[in-house]
């Protein structure tokens, strides 16, 4: 296997999207849904992956407003056309979000994210790479 057969694995905050998503969907969910929003914090004072779950049920439909980071973006879509390497992206986000997210670009074989008792950020997401794609094999760009 060649480095360039090797899954690359993409981030979400601050690499495809020049933003922190999660605090994207508080703006819009306060903006938008403020009775909603309120009625979920108490979610977030048991379980921050459970009020993400809760959020992305709120926010639903939104990715259409994250600002992309345009050179990752060409960057993917080339990736994507010229070879049949495995691009997933691999985010803390939660896993409906992300799934929007990666449907709306349409660059991404895989997608990961947090569900409601995961959190894929930091060692749990290196943990969890490791476990899927095996110890370098793979090569990760976040």
């Amino acid at each position: 296997m060649t480095a360039q057969d090797l899954p690359l694995i993409v981030d979400l905050d601050g690499t495809v999207a020049r933003v922190d998503t999660l605090h994207e969907q508080l703006v819009h969910a306060l903006l938008r849904h403020p009775f909603q929003l309120i009625a979920a914090l108490p979610i977030l004072f048991r379980s921050k992956t459970r009020f993400k779950v809760r959020l992305a049920r709120i926010v639903f439909g939104f990715p259409r407003q994250i600002p992309w980071n345009r050179s990752v973006v060409s960057n993917l879509e080339n990736a994507r056309a010229n070879s049949n390497r495995i691009v997933a992206l691999c985010t803390a986000t939660n896993q409906t979000y992300a799934s929007e997210i990666a449907e709306r670009l349409g660059l991404f074989s895989e997608v990961f994210g947090s569900d409601d008792e995961y959190n894929l950020k930091g060692k749990n997401k290196a943990a969890f790479l490791r476990e899927k794609f095996g110890s370098r094999r793979f090569y990760y760009y976040g």
